[in-house]
């Protein structure tokens, strides 16, 4: 746990507000559901789902744990490669995919999940110039999932997502892979529901060893895809939150119903982003002055509250206090706000000891979505950092005006 001194230490290396990178917790959590889905159905592979926190660092810690890496775009796919994943440890998934990409994955070996017309088009045209045997090709299905009263729970508020194939198309996308020689290697479900339910997952199974039986299928994996609950910090929502072991259950129990895969073990992949990202980092702010506004202290700090919530959605992030001393006397009403010139700026509200300039505030389990979409909006994107005994590792490099500005012509 980082403590004062610590902070002196990462002070030599770089100046101002940073991420600081927690690799035994993500190591933890990738543990963790890999094994509760490993108990229910012994042939499972977690595939890191890049988007959630590419910092290549991280992504290297996910490679050594036996992961694959999920990605969905060049900037993903070239971050997989630099971290050091193999062609085939690579999913590649989305609706917008490069077609230098979508030939190079299928090249070296990775998996490509078909989403929509565009990428059949894309393989028409990659088997026009090259072999189809062998390829690792997969389709992704559209699932609609639903609440207990059957209404449709779709991520977004719509009846049926955006992604992957409907029914009607189908039976032209499977004919299609036969007519090039392509055999379907993945059946490819994610759809996500806001409140992430374990029934939903159930569904999404079902739903791909219906269309597996349907269309006669005999892919190698079942992908039910993300979008799980991770161990939560007390504080954050204010209802319970399933656990890794739930969703195995609801999925093992499906799958162990149904006699193709009793007989063919196929492997189960689960792409896990925010629920083993997020406590990978926290951030880390410094009091630089303290204010008073009639009944509240102002804590300005030199972070930004963009740095973790840049969509400025209210959400209670765990904090602690870094000081040199502890901070005792009675709590006040206190704005821990940020650098930037906007009101809304402020990281944390509520009730605080008094604290001094010097002093520093942890903002915890920030590790997902927060790193990656942190915009260079008035401050530079933060540093990170690896602190522990041996010292203090730059992970990601402080920005600069040099760096920023070279983007950019006039």
């Amino acid at each position: 746990m980082l403590d004062y001194n610590d902070l002196a230490r990462v002070a030599e290396s770089i100046e101002g507000a940073f991420y600081l990178v927690n690799p035994s917790a993500f190591r933890a959590n990738l543990t963790a559901l890999r094994e509760a889905f490993a108990a229910e159905y012994p042939h499972v592979q977690v595939a890191y789902a890049v988007k959630a926190n590419y910092l290549p660092w991280l992504c290297s810690v996910a490679r050594d744990a036996g992961c694959w890496a999920e990605v969905v775009s060049s900037l993903e796919y070239a971050v997989a490669e630099f971290a050091g994943f193999g062609g085939g440890e690579i999913i590649y998934n989305g609706p917008a995919k490069r077609a230098v990409d979508f030939a190079r994955v299928l090249e070296t070996g990775g998996l490509v999940q078909l989403d929509g017309a565009r990428d059949l088009d894309l393989l028409r045209n990659y088997c026009r110039e090259h072999t189809s045997s062998g390829l690792r090709v997969g389709v992704r299905i559209n699932c609609v999932i639903t609440d207990a009263q059957g209404k449709s729970i779709v991520y977004g508020g719509r009846e049926q997502g955006r992604f992957g194939f409907l029914d009607g198309e189908l039976p032209e996308v499977f004919a299609t892979l036969r007519r090039l020689g392509v055999e379907v290697h993945s059946l490819h479900g994610h759809t996500t529901s806001k409140a992430r339910l374990v029934p939903c997952y159930g569904q999404i199974a079902k739903r791909l060893l219906g269309i597996r039986q349907e269309f006669g299928l005999q892919p190698s994996v079942i992908d039910i895809g993300g979008g799980f609950f991770g161990p939560v910090p007390e504080g954050i929502f204010d209802y319970s939150t399933p656990a890794f072991g739930d969703y195995a259950r609801e999925v093992a129990a499906v799958l162990k119903a149904d006699s193709w895969v009793v007989e063919h073990s196929p492997t189960l992949v689960v792409e896990p982003g925010v629920s083993v990202a997020a406590a990978s980092l926290s951030y880390i702010v410094r009091v630089l002055e303290v204010r008073r506004r009639n009944d509240r202290v102002i804590l300005q700090t030199d972070g930004t509250m963009f740095h973790v919530r840049s969509n400025m959605s209210e959400f209670r992030i765990p904090h602690r206090i870094i000081s040199r001393g502890a901070r005792t006397g009675p709590l006040q009403e206190t704005d821990v706000v940020g650098a930037t010139c906007m009101e809304v700026d402020v990281l944390y509200r509520g009730l605080l000891p008094s604290l001094q300039v010097g002093d520093a505030i942890e903002f915890q389990n920030v590790g997902a979505y927060s790193l990656v979409q942190s915009p260079a909006f008035i401050e530079y994107p933060a540093p990170a950092v690896v602190c522990d005994a041996a010292g203090v590792q730059v992970v990601r490099n402080a920005s600069s005006s040099s760096w920023f500005l070279e983007q950019f012509s006039h």
